[in-house]
């Protein structure tokens, strides 16, 4: 794990999506899981916007940003970062995600986005695409709530 708290594979560096089986039967795993070390080298502390890392991670931008129900100082930390949804900064500047693999899934290639404005969200409801996004689990008005916030005329 990185000081980030995140998962670091060592093909894939932090960049991966962690999924859920949940089962009965107990689980004994015959084969080590490949993973990487943190190398303790603070880049991510120094790079951070919230200097949430080592510390409380209600901060985080990136948990603010997907978080439902803020309150009034959590939705002023999160406008403070100007961000819309989610906060890499602390991955980027990792030195275990300098080279990471590319996925062989097209999914996760095609049709990126790398702005969300209300027209783009409209698009996405209408198509019935959202949900394939990997922000869509948190929905539609938490979206909104946040370009809103973000974009805000004044």
């Amino acid at each position: 794990l990185g000081k980030n708290g995140l998962l670091i594979h060592e093909k894939y560096g932090s960049y991966v999506f962690i999924g859920i089986f949940l089962h009965t039967k107990p689980m004994v795993c015959s084969i080590p899981v490949p993973h990487k070390e943190c190398l303790g080298c603070g880049a991510c502390e120094q790079e951070c916007p919230a200097k949430c890392i080592g510390g409380s991670k209600k901060r985080c931008l990136s948990a603010l940003t997907q978080k439902k129900n803020r309150t009034q100082e959590e939705d002023k930390e999160m406008l403070r970062g100007k961000l819309l949804w989610g906060c890499d900064l602390c991955q980027e500047v990792c030195p275990l995600n300098r080279l990471p693999c590319e996925t062989p899934l097209s999914f996760f290639k095609e049709e990126l986005l790398w702005n969300l404005d209300e027209s783009i969200l409209e698009r996405l409801v209408k198509k019935n695409t959202l949900s394939q996004r990997a922000f869509g689990w948190r929905g539609e008005k938490l979206l909104r709530q946040n370009i809103a916030a973000i974009y805000k005329k004044g």
